[in-house]
């Protein structure tokens, strides 16, 4: 007799934002007393990967002799969110990166017995991969996350829909941006795919840029962000510059060379003049990667502080002659901190950006750049804050409040 497991979610990448239950009986029909479940996580120590144990359980069978494990909760308290590239915010990077941060990791659950007083560890065990990300509740039990995948059917981590087979979006030149792949249809085996970036200008020859992409048994370098804003893409060729394109064409071709997966167009607009300081909006979306947003109305900003005061005496009690000022402080505040809110507005979101906003009041992690700043902040969305109606013709009018997630130095 010994445990064993007998259904779980599968070896390749699942969202931690999802029950992931691993079903344990025993082989020989009679369970023991308890169930016992090791958590391990694949590590580095000393340069060499290794698994490592970060929980252990003991589990007692049900009526039927059957126990259930749920790894998400672990899985999610673990997981990083992809932020940086080394000393690089996300956001602004030039080239294709892999994330030195752990936002895939690779999990083991192994299962034994404990009977009459004794343990008998490893009897059975499963791996699985996990990334940040969601599957909402009715789409069923370890539902297939196998579209997002390196050339599949979306092939890209984002939450926008496509436009017809393919992706399309409009955006100002000085929007910086990423899109996120996720090569893990083949874990377990080393492969190399090209990612293709085609500058297609308004007169002249189309310029075709290829970066060559080995995706190792590492289990980070399954996750890749490409550069897609004009401030990442512009160090990528010097031939044309942003006026001169009509637009760029992004997409994947397999090891074997051939195109996999949907074309991702990235359109340049910035003939609707803005006179206000517009914010830009990113946030990890529900599978895992960045998705974004620019606001371009009037961003009201509202600063407000919190701290406590005490009362001190005014005069020189501890001198040889008292002296009184009569303009001195009798409060002092000490532990003060402000807090930094914007009301950020738009009056030309469009039907694809709208549902947008499901994503980004959905999202864990937002930032936001103000575009006469270099710095990305993060920021807490305001609950109930988001308020959207019609505005004319397939237009929809937008406010949303957000607020610094960081103190303000008082």
């Amino acid at each position: 007799m010994a445990a064993e497991i007998f259904d779980f979610p599968g070896e390749d990448v699942r969202p931690a934002g999802q029950p992931l239950i691993f079903s344990i009986h025993d082989d020989g029909g009679s369970p023991p007393d308890r169930f016992i479940v090791i958590v391990q996580k694949k590590t580095v120590v000393s340069g060499t990967p290794a698994f490592s144990t970060v929980a252990k359980f003991f589990l007692t069978p049900n009526a039927e002799g059957v126990a259930f494990f749920d790894l998400s909760p672990i899985a999610e308290s673990l997981l990083e969110y992809p932020t940086k590239d080394g000393t690089t915010v996300v956001h602004k990077i030039d080239d294709v990166s892999i994330m030195d941060q752990q936002s895939i990791w690779k999990f083991k659950v192994q299962v034994g017995s404990y009977d009459n007083g004794g343990q008998t560890l490893d009897e059975d065990s499963e791996n699985i991969y996990v990334t940040n990300g969601v599957q909402q509740i009715a789409d069923g039990l370890h539902p297939s996350f196998e579209d997002y995948y390196w050339g599949k059917d979306i092939g890209y981590l984002t939450d926008r829909q496509k436009v017809g087979s393919n992706f399309l979006i409009t955006i100002r030149s000085d929007e910086e941006r990423t899109v996120s792949l996720l090569a893990a249809e083949t874990m377990g085996r080393n492969f190399t795919g090209n990612l293709e970036f085609q500058f297609v200008p308004k007169t002249g020859s189309a310029l075709q840029v290829q970066k060559s992409l080995t995706f190792t048994t590492a289990t980070k370098d399954r996750m890749r962000h490409v550069p897609v804003g004009w401030p990442n893409l512009e160090d990528l060729q010097s031939t044309y510059t942003v006026d001169e394109l009509d637009y760029v064409q992004l997409f994947m071709r397999s090891d074997a060379g051939f195109r996999v997966g949907p074309y991702y167009y990235i359109y340049f607009d910035d003939t609707r003049g803005c006179k206000n300081t517009a914010t830009q909006v990113a946030w990890v979306n529900q599978k895992g990667g960045w998705d974004y947003l620019r606001f371009d109305s009037r961003a009201p900003k509202q600063i407000s502080t919190e701290g406590k005061t005490y009362r001190k005496t005014i005069g020189t009690y501890g001198a040889a002659t008292y002296t009184f000022d009569p303009a001195g402080r009798q409060y002092e505040t000490f532990a003060k901190t402000g807090k930094e809110q914007y009301t950020l507005q738009e009056n030309f979101f469009d039907a694809t950006q709208r549902d947008l906003l499901d994503s980004l009041m959905k999202s864990r992690l937002v930032q936001i750049r103000r575009m006469d700043e270099t710095v990305w902040k993060p920021v807490t969305v305001l609950t109930n804050s988001l308020t959207i109606q019609p505005a004319g013709s397939q237009f929809y009018n937008v406010s949303l409040q957000v607020e610094i997630a960081q103190d303000i130095r008082c």
